[in-house]
């Protein structure tokens, strides 16, 4: 997968949080096809996905210190606290 791809199906996953009005931790899953290069929406999950320790593994915040911890995040937005980082400031390094 190609950077430019990556965040191509970033924006799109936002997008589609975003035409809903959703908040909180999720996650949108799409299916590849290798010979065109086009990507489709599958589903989006608006819960925590018992894999996320690998998403927590592979992303890292620019502007906050340690790990990422989702659980923390996601009740940080449940009592309405805005997030502490930008979409700019998240990174993945890995699969």
């Amino acid at each position: 997968m190609t950077e430019d791809l990556r965040e191509q199906m970033g924006q799109s996953a936002i997008n589609a949080a975003l035409s809903v009005n959703y908040v909180g931790a999720g996650t949108v899953e799409f299916i590849f096809d290798a010979d065109t290069g086009e990507y489709f929406f599958m589903e989006m999950n608006t819960r925590l996905q018992v894999e996320h320790p690998v998403t927590e593994e592979i992303v890292r915040i620019s502007n906050l210190s340690g790990s990422t911890d989702l659980v923390q995040l996601q009740f940080h937005v449940a009592a309405g606290l805005p997030l502490p980082f930008e979409q700019c400031n998240v990174k993945s390094s890995g699969h």
